[in-house]
């Protein structure tokens, strides 16, 4: 029986610490690696702590890849609050960040209370309505001028 090496054993405990698992559920880990044959990563074999390994190694990049989404859902919120403010700047209106939440909010619709709680397509939605709206509102004053200046 060939047992697993020293550095199969660090990897393991890395991946274990690294995706903070306690160890109950690394016994239900090494029981179904072993298919029943043990609870303990001692008894593991070359190829079973192998197999291990690239599990955890799995779901490590799954756990590391929702960081970016969430990095990304934070970059829209940005977004849309720089938007709606750019967009009450060019009406002349000074407001706070809370004002420009509460708007947020109530574009949201479906009684949306906490601007933390809109979903990304939603966010993704509003940015794009509060950008058209200023482009409308650039095109508006371009004919305004052009009207009354011939």
């Amino acid at each position: 029986m060939n047992m697993r090496t020293l550095e199969q054993n660090r990897k393991l405990y890395w991946l274990f610490n690294r995706l903070n698992l306690n160890e109950d559920t690394v016994d239900d880990i090494v029981m179904e690696v072993t298919r029943g044959r043990s609870s303990s990563t001692r008894d593991l074999e070359f190829i079973e702590a192998m197999e291990l390994i690239k599990y955890l190694e799995g779901m490590l990049m799954v756990g590391e890849k929702k960081q970016p989404t969430s990095l990304s859902i934070d970059r829209k919120r940005k977004g849309l609050i720089k938007a709606i403010f750019s967009w009450y700047d060019r009406q002349g209106k000074v407001v706070d960040i809370n004002y420009v939440k509460a708007t947020a909010c109530r574009a949201a619709g479906m009684d949306v209370k906490d601007f933390n709680k809109i979903s990304e397509t939603t966010l993704t939605r509003l940015y794009a309505e509060f950008c058209r709206k200023q482009v409308v509102q650039n095109e508006i004053r371009r004919e305004y001028h052009q009207f009354f200046n011939n």
